[in-house]
């Protein structure tokens, strides 16, 4: 997934309205089955350029997973289908990321 250059498309628009497609942790579980277009939900662009610039490997919320040509990103925030993730949770196991002008 390419997310560079996101704002040459429309530079009138704030990064803050974009969305990308990840794969929740509590959907992936592990097993390459589950990594299907229909299990994929949308989170905010800066929600995930955060967590990738604040934290180190093991400590992200969101890593790659490779099938042949298709690219995933799974998402380690709690999630649940009919409550959405739980971004309370986000902020509680990185509270550098909090902001208050970002909820």
């Amino acid at each position: 997934m390419r997310l560079d250059g996101i704002r040459s498309f429309h530079p009138a628009v704030q990064v803050s309205s974009y969305k990308i497609s990840v794969i929740p942790q509590s959907v992936y579980r592990g097993d390459d089955v589950n990594l299907k277009v229909e299990n994929e939900v949308k989170i905010p662009l800066w929600l995930y350029k955060k967590d990738e610039n604040g934290s180190i490997d093991d400590a992200r919320f969101f890593y790659p997973r490779n099938i042949g040509k298709k690219n995933y990103i799974i998402c380690r925030i709690p999630y649940s289908f009919e409550l959405g993730f739980d971004y309370d949770a986000f902020f509680k196991g990185n509270p550098e990321l909090f902001d208050d002008n970002l909820i």
